[in-house]
């Protein structure tokens, strides 16, 4: 049980740390694009995007799996259904994530929301990060 908790521990940081990767990577697509643009009558190919953003997008699904194995840490390792009940909430949000990226495709209106849910997600991931490493966060006194 304890190595699995450890495990646990060690995973909400990986996570963490995907999650701000992949925010990068999405700043490293955006940049990349505007680079190949180089005046406002330029035409942007989706070669030219696909090489920017194909590694935010591939490691977009990576995180998604590493949700979904620290969703499994959690349970295995006996955490308690509400700590269970938190954690499956990354996964149900990265989904969410997904999701908005294939609808931003054919609706840019929807974009705004994948980024921020993007920064949701990073303050779920480092809650989880803090509260395996120092434990959970006490309520505010009124």
């Amino acid at each position: 049980m304890e190595a699995l908790r450890a495990l646990y521990r060690y995973g909400t940081v990986i996570l963490a740390a995907m999650v701000v990767v992949q925010i990068g990577a999405a700043g490293f697509g955006a940049f990349n694009a505007s680079e190949h643009l180089p005046h406002a009558s330029s035409k942007l190919t989706g070669k030219v995007y696909d090489d920017g953003f194909s590694f935010h997008t591939g490691f977009g699904y990576a995180v998604f799996i590493a949700a979904v194995v620290l969703f499994l840490l959690a349970l295995a390792s006996r955490m308690g259904r509400r700590k269970v009940m938190e954690v499956v909430g990354l996964p149900v949000m990265v989904i969410v994530q997904i999701l908005l990226a294939w609808a931003a495709e054919d609706h840019h209106w929807v974009g705004p929301f994948h980024a921020l849910l993007a920064f949701g997600i990073l303050g779920a991931s480092g809650r989880l990060v803090y509260e395996a490493w120092r434990g959970p966060v006490a309520p505010a006194r009124a």
